[in-house]
């Protein structure tokens, strides 16, 4: 007596797997979605305390303090100018590491800097007295800002000319 073997799917089994796979699919993208917004929130919620803590260390320590910002690398660096040196400073909250944030990395991955708008420049100086300057130590003309995008959106960090407030803006 000879078996026949079927070594295929029946109709019935490929379209309950097919179903099943939709299901996945449709979950992950789901819980995807409002982890990049959250993924975005945080970023711009610690780029805005950046900005405040650079302020206050001008202001604490009566010196010129500022970050630059690098649009090619999506991050930016805070560091004192001290004697006409521009000198690297330690991270508050990354003990003995300089002070430098790289969205290339760990819960910020994905964020990209789209837009850098200091009176033109890519550098945010605050004096002693914690005004906001320009990469000229002129102080700003108007809003200057930051603009940090990923897949669920985009939000502008907002520097005010005159008392250096930062706000934050979210679109989309």
């Amino acid at each position: 007596m000879i078996k026949k073997y079927n070594s295929g799917f029946t109709i019935l089994e490929a379209l309950i797997l097919l179903i099943v796979l939709t299901v996945f699919v449709v979950i992950i993208a789901l819980s995807i979605s409002p982890y990049r917004k959250l993924q975005l929130k945080g970023a711009a919620n610690r780029f805005a305390s950046d900005i405040r803590i650079c302020q206050q260390y001008a202001m604490q320590k009566n010196s010129c303090y500022l970050m630059q910002f690098d649009k090619k690398h999506h991050g930016y660096t805070v560091k004192r100018v001290k004697d006409a040196l521009v000198v690297d400073i330690k991270d508050p909250f990354k003990k003995n590491e300089p002070f430098k944030v790289d969205f290339y990395t760990g819960s910020t991955k994905g964020i990209k800097i789209k837009d850098i708008n200091f009176n033109g420049g890519n550098e945010l100086r605050f004096s002693p007295r914690g005004v906001p300057m320009d990469k000229r130590d002129v102080p700003l003309a108007s809003n200057g800002s930051v603009t940090l995008e990923n897949a669920s959106g985009t939000v502008s960090i907002i520097v005010s000319p005159d008392t250096g407030r930062v706000a934050q803006s979210f679109d989309k």
